[in-house]
């Protein structure tokens, strides 16, 4: 079987974490491997949902933190510096079809997996629970989210874009409560205790090579992703019109 690409991205700006993820996905051609991407923020930055109206976010803002809006919809994210955030690109049929759905509910039992071999033990609503409309992704429980702990508080925060019959799908994993807003919980908080990036995303990794019954080959965004990503920087992601166009 052909190895799944691992991409291990630097710290970046919002407008490249976005531009790059889509990237990845135009630039996948029918028949390449899926690839798992791991990324930080450069800067604490605010993600847009793909349809939210950006000034109802920015009114729920405390703070002045740089904006960016997302291919994905769903909520608005509070990305911070130590979090780990990841994307996956890849065909739906790796991924129980043709339903965002079976992918979006396959790849939370797999981050489950990897949780568990942390000693977080997370679940899944199977229903929406809190406020659908509140402009705040860790302000909404929406079915498939991953909740942790006595009191249930979101952990894992994901949103998903179709291409065809590829998507991407991201999401926020937060490291410490820091930023975090009261419905959401982080990784310290439920271990009582630090625990290191590396550890996190290998337990993901693995978790990955487990349920899919995969390898991993590490590489970099080739040229045409990277160019790609350029392009996509410079027509939507790093303009204000984009940010701001609901």
């Amino acid at each position: 079987m052909t190895p799944w690409r691992l991409i291990l991205s630097k710290a970046l700006p919002g407008a490249d974490n976005m531009a790059l993820d889509e990237a990845l996905l135009l630039e996948r051609k029918p028949g390449d491997p899926p690839i798992l991407r791991f990324y930080q923020w450069e800067d604490d930055t605010l993600s847009l949902g793909r349809f939210q109206k950006a000034a109802e976010v920015f009114a729920a803002t405390s703070g002045d933190f740089p904006a960016v809006r997302r291919i994905s919809s769903g909520g608005a994210i509070l990305h911070r510096h130590d979090e780990i955030t990841y994307g996956l690109i890849a065909p739906y049929k790796d991924f129980g079809g043709r339903s965002p759905r079976l992918a979006y509910n396959d790849i939370h039992d797999i981050l489950t997996r990897a949780l568990d071999a942390l000693g977080v033990r997370a679940q899944k609503r199977s229903e929406s629970l809190g406020d659908e409309s509140a402009p705040f992704c860790y302000d909404r429980l929406t079915d498939f989210d991953l909740t942790a702990g006595a009191d249930f508080k979101k952990l894992i925060g994901s949103a998903q874009h179709r291409r065809g019959r590829a998507f991407l799908q991201h999401g926020s994993i937060p490291m410490t409560d820091d930023g975090q807003v009261e419905r959401g919980t982080s990784i310290e908080r439920l271990l009582g205790r630090t625990v290191s990036r590396e550890d996190v995303i290998r337990a993901i990794i693995e978790a990955f090579k487990t349920e899919k019954g995969i390898s991993f080959e590490e590489s970099d965004a080739n040229d045409r992703e990277v160019n790609r990503a350029a392009e996509l920087k410079q027509s939507r992601y790093g303009l204000e019109a984009w940010t701001l166009e609901r």
